[in-house]
């Protein structure tokens, strides 16, 4: 499971526009080749360089289950969902379809917004960014600033 969560993140890393992976398990990782939280850490580090988040489905599992734990956290470490709500559980199959236009219907709504900054490594940074649409109550826009440091 977790080698091939890396690898749909590998093969993701060089394409252009929106990306995602979609990951439909049923929590049980047979053939990794290290433990839980080293492959999760690596995919999750993986996911975030490469601005892919991973969307995990449970598919038969019990809520609180086995494998449940390791779902959320490849889910929410690669910012799925913008908040950490990527995980989704799906106890059979009839609930696939719906789950899948959960998710169409999260990405059709997300944005990535990205920048390039000529600070050094360790200087601190801020930016402001506004986004201005158009809605059903007439033009909008959100502003929010950010501050960090270079890495």
């Amino acid at each position: 499971m977790f080698d091939g969560a890396a690898q749909a993140v590998g093969l993701l890393s060089n394409s252009t526009g929106q990306r995602a992976v979609l990951l439909l398990t049923d929590g049980d990782d047979t053939a990794s080749n290290c433990a839980p939280s080293v492959c999760i850490e690596t995919v999750v580090t993986a996911a975030k360089q490469a601005n892919t988040p991973i969307y995990a489905i449970g598919l038969g599992l019990e809520a609180g289950g086995g494998g449940e734990g390791d779902l959320v956290a490849l889910a929410k470490g690669s910012n799925a969902g913008g908040k950490g709500v990527g995980y989704y559980l799906a106890p059979g199959p009839a609930q696939l379809k719906s789950l899948y236009e959960k998710v169409a219907t999260i990405l059709k709504k997300t944005y990535v917004v990205g920048w390039y900054t000529t600070g050094k490594p360790g200087q601190n940074v801020s930016a402001e960014i506004t986004v201005k649409y158009k809605a059903a109550a007439g033009d909008l826009s959100d502003s929010f600033k950010l501050a960090f440091v270079v890495q």
